[in-house]
């Protein structure tokens, strides 16, 4: 598929031109309508919302798609690096093994949609809308998420490391096995979440709601956890050396049979 067939593919996407007009563009720059499982699908259903086009290989890096409905949408194994996907509508997509790595998707909607395995390190989701997609096994390290919503997506065993998610709601989540080490969770909102066996070395969850999350067996060495609400947590067996609590709402919390090295920082901690 050469440069000026993607190009018209990414006007489809973008609502720019109808499918038709995009065969009729096709036909004047002397192209064939696109065939096979590639291409052929993204004209025919015009990336339309609620559609089930397949353009997996189809959209080149760099792809602009500002605002594309590609709701439902097959892109498993995406080529989508510095994609430009602001305001677009992924709702349900399947993103399986999909490289996103420095994708601009602020303001994108991703509401359920499987990014199992995707590569999105560097991304820039900022205010992105992942409530309840599969990220399980996905890469989003330095990933730019600040006040993006994750309530209840699934982040089993992804890479997070040193991402920014300051404001986050990672409300229910499941962060089990995840990597946050030196990420930013400043007053990220991550209450009932699944944090069992997080890693989070000297990550900031300052100001992080933790209300009733379980986390057990995690790793805290080093964590800022000032002024963060800790009510109600479980977190047995947790590395917490040179964890500093200064602030925190430990009320009703149950720390049982963790490492005995934590600080308050200079603080007391309230319980």
């Amino acid at each position: 598929m050469n440069a000026e067939m993607r190009k018209v593919l990414a006007l489809v996407a973008r609502k720019a031109i109808t499918p038709a007009d995009g065969e009729r563009l096709l036909a004047a720059l002397g192209q064939p309508e696109p065939t096979g499982p590639e291409a052929a699908p993204a004209l025919s259903a015009g990336l339309g919302e609620g559609s089930a086009a397949s353009l997996a290989g189809a959209l080149a890096e760099g792809a602009l798609l500002e605002g594309a409905l590609l709701a439902g949408a097959t892109l498993e194994g995406a080529d989508l690096r510095h994609a430009d996907l602001t305001d677009a509508d992924l709702s349900g997509a399947n993103l399986e093994g999909a490289v996103l790595a420095d994708a601009v998707l602020r303001g994108a909607r991703l509401v359920r949609a499987n990014l199992e395995g995707a590569h999105l390190d560097a991304a820039v989701a900022a205010g992105a809308d992942l409530g309840g997609a599969n990220l399980e096994n996905s890469r989003l390290e330095a990933a730019r998420l600040v006040g993006a919503s994750l309530a209840g997506a699934n982040l089993e065993n992804a890479v997070l490391a040193e991402a920014e998610l300051s404001d986050a709601d990672l409300t229910g989540a499941n962060l089990e096995g995840a990597d946050l080490r030196r990420a930013v969770l400043a007053g990220a909102r991550l209450a009932g979440a699944n944090c069992e066996g997080l890693s989070a070395p000297d990550a900031d969850c300052s100001q992080a709601d933790l209300a009733g999350a379980f986390l057990g067996e995690a790793d805290l060495d080093g964590a800022d956890l000032r002024g963060a609400n800790l009510a109600g947590a479980v977190a047995p067996r947790v590395q917490w050396r040179g964890l500093c609590l200064r602030d925190a709402d430990l009320h009703g919390r149950d720390l049982t049979h963790g490492d005995p090295g934590a600080s308050a920082g200079g603080g007391e901690a309230r319980g």
